[in-house]
């Protein structure tokens, strides 16, 4: 009998008892073994595991145990759980960010639960395959956006996995994020109507919350006085959560023209680079003598990670300010845009405003806001008007014309 690759039914499997082995690959996902006799060598197999539960990885292997007269050892056989703690212990020696780790943590999590309500279940990580990943995926109840982010996640984390033999096969190789239509969630604001709109209806945005428990129910002028700071200094969220007005060696209150300014210069955690914001009294006011949601932090209780911090702004303050203002998908970064794009729209040069964002080269900056730069949008029109003003009418060669009715 030549080799072939069979299924050993487990007792939850529901052929349990009447076949105890069946050559039907398709019929169930109970692990896999092989059976026969190798034409080569002559050695005979009876229901040697072939450690695997997918039909073409046990294909292949039998294949290659006709060639070879040997399998190669299993991968390394980890728990889900063995191999997101082994996968932690790698992120915090490649140093990335506690939000990394936070976001493969909700992954594990989901993952975990996914894995122990699949029948049968699914315990060790080489036995993940891409339908198991696509009905995963399917659970999600998350924005295109959200899900195309945790998706390009779970393609890193599998891809990893392969690379280091903790998986035979990439299930993840074939996964395609969906594309969906933001709506301009990321660009900036229209500086002449939508961001004029929020600024006047900033002080009124809990008018619609009153039937709503929360924290920025509670802190209505620390709100105002979050999305001012967004608003006026284009700080990252993940700055402005942080920001420490008691420290004296970030902002300092200086006298330039007979004019007090606030400034503030804070080393960024993305870039690494000094930022330098300056304040006007006005609007300094609104940030500094808002109630402060703990000992340290005006914004942040200092507890909440600050992804989910976010999250619980985005929801609770951002959402009513947007019925409030009739302004739709009002952002964090879309303030941040919106600071830069109207400092180039005022003639700024581009090396200040890369200066002020705390960028770590005046490219990154380039790169994101080259074409607001007025500048070279009145070079660009005049070059243009220049061109219409030299048009002179051509003779066009090869051209058919149609013959006179009649």
């Amino acid at each position: 009998m030549i080799l072939r690759a069979q299924r050993r039914h487990a007792r939850y499997c529901r052929y349990y008892g009447t076949e105890v082995i069946t050559e039907n690959l398709n019929k169930c996902e109970c692990p896999c073994v092989v059976s026969g006799t190798n034409p080569r060598t002559g050695t005979s197999y009876d229901k040697m595991a072939l450690h695997t539960l997918d039909r073409f990885i046990a294909q292949q292997k039998v294949r290659e145990l006709e060639e070879t007269g040997i399998i190669k050892p299993p991968e390394e056989q980890y728990t889900i759980e063995e191999a997101f703690d082994r996968y932690t212990m790698i992120l915090t020696n490649r140093r990335r960010k506690e939000g990394t780790h936070a976001n493969y943590r909700t992954l594990y999590n989901s993952l975990q639960e996914f894995a122990d309500g699949h029948r049968p279940k699914i315990k060790l990580l080489r036995e993940i395959t891409f339908a198991h990943l696509t009905d995963w995926i399917g659970t999600w109840e998350l924005k295109d956006s959200t899900s195309a982010y945790r998706q390009r996640v779970v393609k890193k984390l599998f891809k990893d996995a392969f690379q280091m033999r903790w998986i035979p096969e990439n299930p993840a190789f074939l996964l395609e994020p969906p594309k969906g239509d933001e709506s301009g969630q990321t660009m900036p604001f229209d500086l002449d109507g939508e961001l004029p709109k929020i600024r006047e209806a900033l002080p009124h945005w809990w008018s619609k919350r009153t039937n709503r428990r929360g924290i920025w129910s509670f802190h209505p002028d620390t709100a105002i006085g979050l999305v001012t700071l967004l608003d006026v200094t284009g700080m990252r969220w993940s700055e402005a959560c942080v920001f420490d007005p008691k420290d004296p060696h970030k902002l300092r209150k200086v006298k330039i023209g007979g004019q007090d300014i606030y400034c503030y210069f804070a080393r960024q955690k993305k870039t690494g680079h000094m930022a330098f914001t300056p304040l006007k009294p006005e609007q300094a006011d609104l940030i500094l003598n808002c109630k402060w949601l703990s000992s340290k932090y005006p914004f942040w209780n200092g507890r909440t990670g600050t992804n989910e911090w976010n999250h619980r702004f985005v929801g609770g303050c951002l959402r009513h300010l947007e019925e409030v203002s009739g302004v739709p998908h009002i952002r964090p970064h879309r303030f941040r845009d919106s600071f830069a794009v109207d400092l180039l729209s005022r003639g700024v040069d581009i090396r200040t405003v890369s200066r002020l964002l705390g960028h770590k080269s005046v490219k990154n900056t380039l790169d994101h806001y080259e074409h607001y730069i007025k500048s070279d949008q009145d070079k660009l029109l005049t070059t243009l008007l220049g061109a219409w003003a030299m048009e002179k009418p051509r003779k066009l060669k090869n051209v058919v014309e149609f013959p006179a009715a009649g």
